[in-house]
C-alpha cells in the first residue's frame, strides 16, 4: 500500500507541525468560514497521520474551496500557500 504521506516532513510528505501551526492560528476565531477552514485542516490532519492520502487531498481541496473567508491577510496567504503547496503534489 502507498504511504506518499509521513510525519517525518521529507520532500515526498507534508510537514505535520505547519498544520499544527496553522490550526493554532485558527483556534478561537469565530467566523464561520475560519472556523470551517479550520475544520477541514483538522480533518486533513487526521487523515494525514492515518495514511489516507484520498481523504487527506479531499479535505485539503474542501478547505481551499473555504479559504476566501479568511479575512487576516497574512493567515489567508498562509494557509493558501501550505494548501498549494499539497495539492500541488497530489497525481
Amino acid at each position: 500500500m502507498d504511504q506518499p504521506y509521513s510525519e517525518s516532513g521529507t520532500a515526498a510528505s507534508p510537514d505535520v507541525s505547519e498544520i499544527e501551526g496553522l490550526l493554532r492560528d485558527l483556534a478561537g476565531r469565530d467566523d464561520t468560514s475560519e472556523s470551517l477552514v479550520r475544520e477541514r485542516l483538522e480533518s486533513a490532519r487526521f487523515y494525514l497521520m492515518g495514511s489516507m492520502p484520498a481523504e487527506y487531498g479531499m479535505n485539503l481541496k474542501l478547505a481551499q474551496e473555504a479559504l476566501p473567508g479568511i479575512k487576516d491577510k497574512e493567515l489567508h496567504s498562509r494557509v493558501d500557500s501550505f494548501l498549494r503547496s499539497q495539492l500541488d503534489r497530489e497525481p
